[in-house]
This record gives C-alpha cells, sequence and structure tokens, in this order.
C-alpha cells in the first residue's frame, strides 16, 4: 500500500512541473509576440504613401489571415480613411485619437497620425478599456470632430463610406 502512495505523489508532483512548465512556455511566447508586435507594428505615419484604396472598408481584408492583404500587408486592430470637407478627396494632415469620454475629454488612450493617402491604420495593440470615443483633428488649425457615440471595434470604415459619411474635418 505504501508503495502505492508514493508513486501517486511522484506522478502528482511531476504534473504539477509538467503544468506548470507548459503554462511558463506559453505565457512566455505569448508575451514576447505582444512585445514584438507592440515594438515593431506597422502603423500610418505623416508622409507615408504605402497604403491604398482610400475611403474603403480596411477590415475587409487586412483582418482575414489568409488574404493577401494581410500576408503583405498587416493585421489592423484600428483602420479608416478622412476625407476633406466635402468628401471629395482624402485630407492627410489630421490625427486620430481615442478617448475615454466624449469631445476629447478624459483620458486619451491612442493616437494616429494620417498619412498621405488619408488613410490610418494601426496593428499594435490598442488598449482602451472596451469602448472609446474617436476624434478626427486637423493638425493646421486645430480644429476637431468628435464622435459622440461609444465605439469598441477598430474598422472605422465598415460604417463610414457605407451608412455613414466619410470620416471628415473642417478644413
Amino acid at each position: 500500500m505504501a508503495f502505492g502512495r508514493r508513486n501517486f505523489r511522484k506522478i502528482l508532483i511531476m504534473k504539477r512541473k509538467l503544468f506548470w512548465l507548459v503554462a511558463v512556455t506559453f505565457f512566455t511566447f505569448q508575451c514576447s509576440h505582444y512585445d514584438e508586435l507592440q515594438r515593431n507594428g506597422k502603423e500610418s505615419a505623416s508622409g507615408d504613401d504605402e497604403s491604398h484604396n482610400f475611403g474603403l472598408d480596411c477590415m475587409s481584408c487586412h483582418n482575414i489571415k489568409p488574404s493577401e492583404a494581410y500576408r503583405e500587408g498587416g493585421w489592423w486592430r484600428i483602420a479608416g480613411s478622412v476625407a476633406n470637407e466635402d468628401g471629395s478627396s482624402p485630407f492627410t494632415n489630421a490625427t486620430i485619437e481615442l478617448w475615454s469620454e466624449p469631445d476629447r475629454s478624459g483620458v486619451l488612450y491612442y493616437s494616429l497620425q494620417v498619412d498621405a493617402k488619408g488613410n490610418f491604420y494601426t496593428e499594435k495593440i490598442v488598449h482602451y478599456n472596451g469602448t472609446c470615443f474617436p476624434a478626427v483633428v486637423n493638425n493646421v488649425t486645430g480644429e476637431y470632430e468628435s464622435m459622440n457615440q461609444a465605439y469598441h471595434a477598430g474598422g472605422c470604415n465598415s460604417c463610414h463610406g457605407v451608412t455613414e459619411e466619410l470620416i471628415h474635418v473642417d478644413e
């Protein structure tokens, strides 16, 4: 009887060690991927002209793994386009901000520069506690348009340019 208990304890100890080894390995790889993505994730920048398809829903390609856009471009967590005041062409001198409260108040969670083609995007993980209030700011005049409805996803052009007017800012 004592022999069986001793083996049972050894097996239990081995299972615990194996569990912790698997858990530590899993979290090490998860953290390293997260850190790498945060350091080297693709993101729009003022003046860059790598983007394409102004005004279209970026997420229709850039968050579907087998798509060519995903393989060649990236997996966007937030993406969209900014138009001039009348919606006729891209507006390039703007910043997108994500706030904790409406009308650019509370905590600024994140900001993204609009590129030379009027698009903004990031594959970095943005922590905005499940909801945010986006704003687009004209970098020249400081004028801004704010979305006063809470938002919780990242595909801005899934509505803007489809059921809502394109994101725009007064010039």
